[in-house]
């Protein structure tokens, strides 16, 4: 049996201390212990949409609805949440917008316990969660950066991108085994219960307040920004990113109502 040797345990502890260095900042691991949690819930709510309303309709076409209202709000809304994201508190921001989502999956839970659910309240909510998503995502991308040393940015943000790849397959394995022990009214109330761990992080986190600006100015901006001389829209090729993501998303939606 061949012996370790004598300096491995000290190279090990020297790779993993580099590997997770950012964490020694306090606000980044708060941080990241509740998106760790909340993330993997998140996942969990988007599966259990789709499978419940499968469950309701057996009707791909109301499935692929379903893929619209999700995903349509990131399309339509994403560059601009971005705006407003660097232009206010993203502490601030990310605490609203995890409170409204955690009220979203509290309604999808009390939606979902009842016998005859409408379906239309699905896909309302689908949307708002969709919205939500739509304003968090460039939030909290940037917010990460704002939490570490210049010198650990890239640490961190890969951190960040290994726990939300992460949590792409762990939320919905979570979700086939909750929704199969205890039924998808507890799905999505374990992912309500899941955003407390993250808005209790950033509320007893440091970081400073963004752009005095503040998200008034970021609206302005976005408004003043869409529109030129003589009350013309912008011109037609602003749009042609748009239309190719509009295209991929519509493609996307019938390949899975094809395949339902």
């Amino acid at each position: 049996m061949q012996s370790i040797a004598p300096g491995a345990g000290e190279h090990v502890r020297g790779a993993a201390n580099a590997t997770f260095r950012s964490l020694r900042v306090r606000n980044f691991r708060l941080f990241f212990g509740g998106q760790l949690v909340s993330q993997a819930g998140n996942w969990m709510t988007l599966i259990a949409q789709t499978l419940l309303v499968l469950h309701l309709t057996h009707d791909g076409v109301a499935v692929g609805l379903m893929t619209a209202c999700q995903f349509l709000p990131v399309l339509l809304f994403g560059a601009w949440a971005g705006v407003i994201a660097d232009r206010s508190d993203k502490r601030r921001l990310l605490i609203g917008i995890q409170t409204f989502a955690m009220v979203q999956s509290f309604a999808l839970a009390a939606l979902a316990f009842m016998d005859h659910p409408p379906l239309i309240s699905f896909y309302l909510l689908a949307m708002a969660g969709g919205l939500a998503t739509a304003f968090d995502n460039p939030a909290r991308r940037s917010f990460v950066v704002e939490m570490v040393p210049e010198q650990d940015v890239s640490n961190a943000v890969s951190l960040n991108s290994a726990l939300m790849t992460g949590s792409r397959m762990v939320g919905p394995a979570l979700a086939g085994v909750v929704i199969q022990l205890a039924g998808y009214g507890w799905c999505f109330a374990i992912d309500g219960i899941s955003y407390i761990a993250v808005i209790a992080a950033m509320a007893v986190s440091a970081i400073a307040g963004g752009n005095a600006w503040g998200i008034v100015g970021a609206l302005l901006f976005v408004a003043s920004d869409s529109l030129i001389a003589e009350n013309r829209f912008v011109a037609p090729r602003s749009w042609a990113p748009l239309a190719i993501m509009v295209t991929y998303h519509l493609a996307l939606a019938g390949l899975v109502i094809g395949l339902v």
